[in-house]
C-alpha cells in the first residue's frame, strides 16, 4: 500500500464519519485549512454538477499517465481558510501529497 492510498482510506472515512455525525471533512494543508466533502453517489449522478463537467474534461484532456494510487481528491463545498482570509468554492481539488492532516468538524468563527 502506498502513502497515497493509506491517506485516500483515512480521508474517506473521516468523511464518512463526519457525514454521520453531522459534520464536515477537515483537512490541513501547508498554507490553511480546507472544509467540505467528498462527492456522495447523487453528486456523481448530478449530470449538469461542477464535479462531472470537472471530471469529464480532464478524462478528456489529460496528458498524465493514469497512476494506482489516487494522486488527488476533490471536495464539494469548499470553505477555504488560509490566515485572516476564507474563501467559499463549490468545487476544489486537492493533491493527497499536500495534505497534512485529516479531520471531522466545522468552521468555528472567533
Amino acid at each position: 500500500m502506498s502513502v497515497n492510498d493509506y491517506k485516500y482510506d483515512v480521508i474517506s472515512i473521516m468523511d464518512s464519519i463526519g457525514a454521520v455525525s453531522g459534520n464536515k471533512l477537515v483537512l490541513t494543508l501547508p498554507g490553511g485549512v480546507a472544509i467540505g466533502r467528498l462527492p456522495n453517489e447523487s453528486d456523481l449522478k448530478n449530470t449538469e454538477s461542477i464535479l462531472n463537467l470537472f471530471n469529464d474534461s480532464f478524462e478528456k484532456n489529460r496528458k498524465s499517465e493514469k497512476q494506482s494510487s489516487p494522486q488527488a481528491i476533490g471536495l464539494i463545498d469548499v470553505v477555504y481558510n488560509s490566515g485572516p482570509s476564507t474563501t467559499k468554492l463549490p468545487y476544489m481539488v486537492f493533491f493527497i501529497d499536500q495534505i497534512v492532516g485529516v479531520s471531522f468538524g466545522s468552521l468555528e468563527e472567533n
